[in-house]
């Protein structure tokens, strides 16, 4: 979905820069990894420090975020995890394989940012 969100504001914004010939070819494309960058940090790192501390896909798996104590997240930590979760994704592609080998299933972006997912307990009363 924020791919979608990103794709669809950079093809505004291209769509502005394209009627002048003074713009350098790869500028748009800058201009759309940095949207891209800073939608998503904005998203993900604003979303796990809500309440709810789960972004929309995490909250319809029943997961959320917590801090290696169980504590919410703050601004920073989420920050944090977030922008080592890109650069460890998509730079080295090796985030998510940690995942198989800890005791706790941390990602490697969890593990530099001591956080958790942890599954959400359901009440019975």
């Amino acid at each position: 979905m924020i791919t979608i969100v990103t794709a669809f504001i950079f093809a505004i914004i291209y769509s502005l820069f394209i009627t002048t010939d003074k713009i350098p070819d790869d500028i748009p494309e800058y201009l759309a990894y940095g949207l891209f960058f800073t939608i998503s940090w904005l998203y993900y790192t604003l979303m796990e420090i809500s309440p709810k501390q789960a972004t929309i896909g995490k909250q319809s798996m029943g997961i959320f975020v917590t801090d290696i104590n169980g504590d919410r997240l703050s601004f920073t930590k989420a920050s944090l995890r977030i922008c080592c979760k890109i650069i460890l994704s998509f730079v080295l592609g090796v985030s998510f394989i940690t995942m198989f080998f800890t005791t706790k299933k941390q990602a490697m972006h969890d593990i530099v940012s001591r956080t958790l997912v942890v599954q959400k307990v359901k009440n019975e009363n």
